[in-house]
């Protein structure tokens, strides 16, 4: 699983993949993948390929 941050590579657990969808529900709705994930409290920008 990886999702894209700032141009590089970051692989994602099945763990931090579902933490991520689920906090990602709310920030990416309707933006097609594209939005702030709120991971670790942390705010990102990220173009995710998980299919979330």
């Amino acid at each position: 699983m990886k999702s894209h941050y700032l141009g590089e590579e970051v692989k994602v657990s099945f763990v931090n993949q579902r933490a991520l969808r689920q906090s990602c529900v709310l920030d990416c709705a309707g933006e097609q993948g594209r939005g702030n994930w709120s991971a670790g409290g942390t705010k990102v920008g990220a173009v995710n390929e998980l299919g979330l």
